[in-house]
C-alpha cells in the first residue's frame, strides 16, 4: 500500500491508501508493449552499461530467478529498459533502496555474473543524481534500467522479439 498524505498548513488535509500492487497488475494486464511508445531518447547507463548477455544466457537468468524476480526483469524489457522505484518496491514489497541492493538485487546481481561467468558483470543500474536529495516517498518515480545487449537478451527471452 502507497499512502498519500495532502497536507495544508502543515495540517493533514486528506489521506489516501493506494493499493500500487493491484494497480500495476491491472495496467500490465491492458498494457502489451506495442502500447508503450519508444522513447524517443532512451538513457543511457554510464559506462559501463549493463554487460551484454545472449538470449540463452537470459533464459538462463529468468529461469534461475525466483517467480517474483523473473518478473521484475521480464517488466523491466517489457518497459524499453526501465521500471520505476515504485513498481519495483511494490513488486517485492520493499521499504528502501537498500532493501533492494542488498535483497532480491544482490540475488539477481549473483545470478548475472554466475552465468555470463564475469565477476564484474553488472545488469541493473540507475541515474544516481536523480536520486540524491529526495525524501521518502519523493522517488517513486525514479527509474532502475537495464540497456544494450542484456535488455535486447531479456526482451528475446522473455518477450520473443
Amino acid at each position: 500500500m502507497l499512502n498519500l498524505e495532502l497536507r495544508l498548513n502543515d495540517e493533514a488535509v486528506a489521506k489516501l491508501e493506494i493499493n500500487a500492487s493491484l494497480i500495476s497488475r491491472l495496467l500490465h494486464a491492458v498494457a502489451s508493449p506495442a502500447d508503450v511508445a519508444e522513447p524517443k531518447n532512451p538513457p543511457k547507463s554510464p559506462a559501463p552499461q549493463s554487460s551484454p548477455l545472449s538470449k540463452s544466457q537470459a533464459e538462463a537468468l529468468l529461469g534461475q530467478l525466483d517467480k517474483t524476480s523473473a518478473e521484475f526483469l521480464k517488466r523491466i524489457a517489457a518497459n524499453h529498459g526501465a521500471l520505476t522505484w515504485g513498481e519495483t518496491k511494490t513488486l517485492f514489497d520493499l521499504k528502501d533502496y537498500e532493501g533492494f541492493s542488498s535483497g532480491p538485487g544482490r540475488t539477481i546481481l549473483r545470478t548475472v555474473r554466475h552465468i555470463a561467468q564475469n565477476k564484474a558483470a553488472r545488469l541493473i543500474w540507475r541515474i544516481e543524481h536523480e536520486w540524491e536529495g529526495l525524501e521518502k516517498g519523493e522517488d517513486e518515480v525514479c527509474r532502475l534500467h537495464i540497456d544494450g545487449g542484456a535488455l535486447e537478451a531479456l526482451q528475446e527471452a522473455a518477450l520473443g522479439g
